[in-house]
């Protein structure tokens, strides 16, 4: 992994929703991580944000450090 922690955490993505509006949005993206419990999913990449309209059932956030330390971590690129 190359950069500074601030560089790779400016293009690191948690994005949830319903599981078929966020698999929609995403699609094309390398996933790090995905999270889901009934309809409702939360993935988490370090790319750029598709460019494509965002589904109003969608939310999109920074990941949080602490997840993205977590990976890093577990992948030894740290």
């Amino acid at each position: 992994m190359n950069g500074s922690i601030d560089e790779v955490s400016s293009k690191s993505y948690s994005v949830s929703g319903p599981a078929e509006d966020v698999n929609s949005y995403i699609d094309g993206v390398k996933v790090l991580d995905e999270e889901q419990l009934g309809r409702y999913k939360t993935v988490h990449f370090m790319d750029q944000l598709p460019d494509r309209e965002v589904p109003a059932s969608v939310d999109i956030e920074k990941m949080k450090l602490q997840k993205l330390l977590v990976y890093i971590m577990d992948r030894g690129e740290l």
